[in-house]
């Protein structure tokens, strides 16, 4: 069964036991989200908890079912949790992390936000990973109401990895050797997002690099 909205997926599984909601607050205006972590595309969350760090807001829903967590997942131009609707109207800007099948080490940019794709794309490929931008509409991230464009700025950015390059297992400060390497690259581009939307706000939180959970 596919669920439509977050009231009806509460009907049939249980908060606490077949999933959990995590949500920290941030200090730059960033948002990083899995909306599909735990057991739904593992290593998401991992990963998006560990990029947030201690300075951008985080926003992970977990699946925790022993088989089945696919069910689970509410596609993003319907992700109607209430924390992360609250979570996507406060922020200035929005990354939200997901999980490819593939395990050919792939990472697909999508979302509304052209430029910042770019810049994604460009750490990732200087780091030596495979970035490619989405060409499928149906998973590009460009519907308005993808959670990656609910920030304050109507556009954000969509990734979607490959497999075999999330760390499903591993505790946010203690990720293997690729999955260190990835999280550098990722934060380098947070980084440059953070100095692009601090300006246009002409506010800044400090010329600082962010210390994320590598």
């Amino acid at each position: 069964m596919a669920f439509r909205s977050y009231r009806q997926l509460r009907s049939h599984a249980q908060r606490g036991r077949d999933y959990r909601v995590f949500v920290r607050k941030g200090q730059t205006g960033l948002l990083v989200m899995a909306p599909h972590g735990g057991g739904i595309e593992p290593g998401t969350d991992t990963l998006a908890s560990a990029l947030a760090g201690r300075w951008h807001a985080f926003y992970g829903f977990v699946g925790r079912m022993t088989r089945g967590n696919a069910r689970l997942r509410l596609p993003s131009h319907r992700f109607d949790e209430p924390a992360a609707r609250r979570m996507t109207q406060a922020a200035s800007w929005v990354l939200t992390l997901h999980g490819r099948r593939g395990a050919d080490g792939v990472i697909r940019v999508g979302g509304r936000d052209r430029k910042g794709g770019l810049v994604f794309q460009r750490q990732l490929q200087q780091a030596g990973f495979k970035a490619r931008h989405f060409g499928r509409k149906t998973l590009a991230g460009r519907h308005p109401a993808n959670l990656c464009n609910r920030g304050r700025s109507g556009r954000g950015v969509q990734l979607e990895i490959a497999r075999d390059l999330r760390p499903a297992g591993s505790q946010p400060g203690h990720l293997p050797p690729p999955g260190r390497r990835l999280l550098k690259a990722l934060n380098l581009a947070l980084e440059s997002i953070h100095a692009r939307t601090a300006a246009a706000n002409g506010k800044l939180y400090g010329n600082r690099q962010f210390q994320t959970g590598r």
